[in-house]
C-alpha cells in the first residue's frame, strides 16, 4: 500500500517541508501498511498540523532572535553615547574647576 515514498510524497503534497518528510516517512512507512486508509489520513493530517506548529513556533523563535540582535545593537549604541556624555561631562566639570580656581585668585590679587 504505502511504501516510504509514498508517505513521504503525501506529506510533501500537504505542504510538510521535504526533508521533514523524509525522516517522517522512515518512521511512518512501517506502520503505513497496516493501516486503514481513512486512519493513513488522519495520521498524515495530524502530523501536517503538528508541523505547522512546529514551522510557527521556529517562526516566533526567530523573531524573536531578530528583536534581541536589535536591541543589543540599539543599548550597545546607547553605550557609547553615554561614554561620550560621560567624557564630555568631565571635560566640562574640569573646565569649570578651572574657571572656579581662576576666579579666586583674580579676587585675591584685587583685594
Amino acid at each position: 500500500m504505502a511504501d516510504r515514498k509514498s508517505v513521504q510524497f503525501d506529506l510533501e503534497e500537504r505542504g510538510v517541508a521535504a526533508e521533514f518528510a523524509e525522516a517522517l516517512a522512515e518512521r511512518l512507512d512501517r506502520a503505513a501498511d497496516r493501516l486503514h486508509p481513512e486512519v493513513y489520513d488522519a495520521v498524515l493530517t495530524g502530523v501536517t498540523l503538528a508541523y505547522g506548529e512546529h514551522r510557527r513556533s521556529l517562526e516566533v523563535l526567530e523573531r524573536s532572535n531578530r528583536d534581541l540582535d536589535e536591541i543589543q545593537t540599539l543599548l550597545s549604541a546607547f553605550g557609547e553615547e553615554l561614554q561620550k556624555l560621560d567624557e564630555a561631562l568631565e571635560t566640562l566639570a574640569a573646565y569649570t574647576l578651572r574657571m572656579r580656581s581662576q576666579s579666586v585668585t583674580r579676587e585675591r590679587l584685587l583685594h
